[in-house]
């Protein structure tokens, strides 16, 4: 079982008040941003070290439009997506 499995469960056990509270907790911007800020130093840390080990690519112009473009239509193709499949 997931930790978010066993979380899902415990709270489940909750009464509706401290779900609520729970709730509150979660969704606090706070609390929200705190892990917001952690994911992006943990993005920023992955991507250091990756041009540290030259694992990059250089991007002309040209490689630089066609990169752009097909962001775009993957971007796209995501978004008619069911949310299920994402």
């Amino acid at each position: 079982m997931s930790t978010v499995d066993e979380l899902k469960a415990a709270a489940a056990t909750l009464a509706p008040s401290e779900r609520y509270e729970l709730l509150k907790w979660l969704t606090s911007p706070d609390e929200v941003h705190k892990i917001q800020i952690e994911e992006l130093r943990r993005e920023i840390a992955i991507g250091i070290d990756q041009m540290e080990q030259d694992q990059y690519k250089a991007y002309d112009g040209k490689s630089l439009n066609e990169l752009v473009k097909e962001v775009c239509v993957r971007g796209r193709k995501k978004l008619v997506q069911p949310k299920r499949n994402r």
